[in-house]
């Protein structure tokens, strides 16, 4: 498989700490749900309008934590094109530098150990099942509700990562990835 996302980014300022990254796409993710690109628009409203409920981000899911690691900016939330005709939601994160776990975070997430993002999200009540490719796919309406997103190191969706080169244009995104393909798979692969 290949993708148009790859790497890390984060920017450090004297006053902010930004991770930036897809936190959802309309693949197919690992237990067979896929998001419609109708929700990733709404989700994307929701938090540039800072809708509480939707712009928290959490660290591995902890959502017991009182405090959150985090929270989307908004106006950074963007649906983007991917590779396929599939779609992203990019989302800028602010990190909390007076949460107990900030050096953690920061280290982790420099370090590429923290390297994607998964959504925390209610399923509409009576779930939309579908065959696609011979399998049952679970598919996530505009009434699917989110509830936030989490730092993670194990994503059950391959392309919620965060990312090195972030949104410029796409052929510039495409051409990293080709960089990167050949640089792990060899110059005599092609992109598929």
């Amino acid at each position: 498989k290949s993708s148009l996302v790859t790497g890390l980014e984060v920017k450090e300022t004297d006053d902010s700490f930004i991770v930036k990254g897809i936190i959802a796409t309309t693949h197919i993710d690992s237990v067979g749900d896929k998001i419609a690109k109708s929700t990733l628009d709404k989700w994307a409203k929701e938090i540039n309008d800072g809708n509480p409920r939707v712009n928290k981000v959490s660290y591995h899911h902890d959502r017991d934590d009182p405090r959150v690691v985090g929270v989307g900016l908004k106006g950074s939330a963007k649906v983007i094109p991917m590779d396929k005709g599939q779609y992203g939601l990019y989302v800028e994160s602010e990190i909390n530098k007076t949460h107990d776990l900030f050096n953690n975070i920061k280290y982790e997430t420099e370090h590429k150990m923290l390297d994607s993002h998964s959504i925390e999200f209610t399923p509409p009540e009576t779930p939309i099942f579908e065959q696609l490719a011979g399998t049952q796919v679970r598919l996530l309406d505009v009434n699917t509700d989110l509830y936030g997103w989490t730092l993670a190191s194990r994503p059950i969706n391959e392309y919620a990562v965060m990312l090195k080169e972030v949104m410029g244009s796409l052929e510039t995104v495409a051409s990293e990835c080709i960089v990167a393909v050949k640089e792990t798979k060899g110059e005599g692969e092609k992109l598929i």
